[in-house]
């Protein structure tokens, strides 16, 4: 995947996350259509990203609900570190 993908402005606050060297980006904007709460996997890793729209933030805890480490950054910022990373996108 590009860094130049039109599909987000490039100052687009994304949560981008890492596991066992498999990295994924979760923009703002597909976060905010859902209800709050998405349980996905990376990896073989469940996890459950959560995302508070009204303070504009978001976490993610693995399956036994503790927090993981991750990063709110803009869109170009993280696709410029980690080319590779799998993007969500909602339906």
């Amino acid at each position: 995947m590009s860094a130049i993908n039109p599909r987000y402005h490039p100052k687009e606050q994304v949560l981008g996350l890492e596991i066992d060297g498999a990295f994924k980006a979760y923009p703002f904007q597909e976060l905010a259509r859902l209800e709050g709460v998405l349980d996905d996997r990376l990896g073989n890793r469940p996890i459950r990203v959560h995302f508070d729209k009204a303070n504009a933030t978001a976490w993610v805890e693995g399956r036994e609900g503790r927090r993981l480490p991750s990063a709110i950054s803009y869109w170009f910022a993280w696709m410029a570190f980690h080319p590779d990373s799998l993007v969500f996108e909602g339906d």
